[in-house]
């Protein structure tokens, strides 16, 4: 099972992402949505989610107790998709919840479970940062515009440890492609994803998942985050092995080598 981290340089639908991948995942594998802004939670409110269980009440009962399956009993079910542990909306109480989990990232490395993590606006003064530092696989959304380029450019800049397993996601519309951000920036872009209002409400029940152009965009990008995971999969075996730690898996072998973006892409 996996880790995969999803955030932003600026915010650009980290949330709805990783709610979209956690509903079309295969379904021979566990999906589990963590909300972990720093910015405070938005599941609760676009899925229609009772306020708790959640980031918040695990927060308080992980002081007395720390295993791993402590988590299922916080989290929601989404009407379609996967279960999740969602964050509180208030930004100062999502922040004490995550004060009180440092343990988490490590916690949900053990699940039985595909976990997507929202970090939302990356703030290294949060275990968001440090859950996307060390997912196996981790997914960067921005923009297709110059000026959110130039920023994660210069992140990138920052965070060239993660080349190996940092993949891109454009979201909306701009005038620069995928190819084109891909040549700039020496960073695999995975896909992208339309700016799609019902997206949320083919999510909820509420309109045709088979329609929706946010869940068609969604599963393209499930496609490939499975196919990396598969290779990277240690192998069968006859005989189970004992303590066996699968290889970390990557998104590219590209080394990072940050170009500034030419104004005549423009």
């Amino acid at each position: 099972m996996a880790l995969i981290a999803l955030g932003s340089v600026r915010s650009c639908g980290v949330t709805t992402l990783a709610a979209a991948l956690g509903a079309v995942w295969p379904d021979d594998r566990r999906p589990l949505v963590v909300e972990l802004d720093p910015g405070g939670g938005t599941l609760v409110a676009q899925f229609g989610l009772q306020p708790e269980p959640g980031l918040a009440s695990l927060a308080a009962a992980s002081r007395r107790r720390g295993d791993p399956d402590l988590i299922w009993e916080h989290a929601q079910h989404m009407v379609e998709g996967a279960d999740v542990l969602a964050a509180p909306p208030s930004p100062a109480q999502a922040r004490a919840a995550l004060n009180l989990l440092g343990a988490l990232p490590a916690q949900l490395a053990r699940l039985a479970a595909d976990v997507f993590i929202d970090c939302g606006r990356l703030d290294a003064a949060s275990i968001a940062d440090e859950a996307f530092d060390h997912s196996d696989i981790a997914l960067l959304l921005v923009r297709p515009l110059l000026a959110d380029l130039h920023c994660v450019a210069a992140w990138l800049d920052g965070h060239a440890d993660l080349a190996s397993r940092l993949g891109l996601v454009l979201v909306g519309e701009g005038p620069y492609t995928k190819a084109a951000v891909d040549h700039a920036l020496h960073i695999d872009v995975l896909g992208d994803v339309p700016f799609d209002p019902d997206g949320v409400s083919a999510l909820t029940g509420g309109s045709s998942r088979r329609r929706s152009p946010l869940l068609r965009h969604a599963r393209t990008i499930a496609g490939e985050l499975r196919e990396h995971l598969t290779m990277n999969e240690p192998p069968q075996q006859l005989e189970p092995a004992e303590h066996a730690t699968p290889p970390h898996p990557g998104t590219t072998s590209a080394t990072v080598g940050i170009v500034e973006h030419r104004e005549s892409r423009s």
